[in-house]
């Protein structure tokens, strides 16, 4: 139960969603808690590119 935890927790950050709901969904009292998942997502959160950068170019 406990991989199938950090597995989706991983999965949500990875997908873009805070850590604060990602906390609340596991039930964390706090932030740092919630935290350590950072870990595990660094790899591929650090290939993300910024929203700014999916805008359309301007004519």
């Amino acid at each position: 139960m406990h991989s199938l935890r950090h597995a989706s927790a991983t999965h949500l950050l990875e997908a873009g969603v805070d850590l604060f709901s990602i906390g609340r969904l596991l039930g964390h009292g706090h932030l740092s808690t919630t935290a350590r998942y950072l870990h595990l997502a660094r790899s591929s959160l650090t290939g993300n590119t910024s929203p700014l950068d999916r805008l359309p170019p301007r004519p």
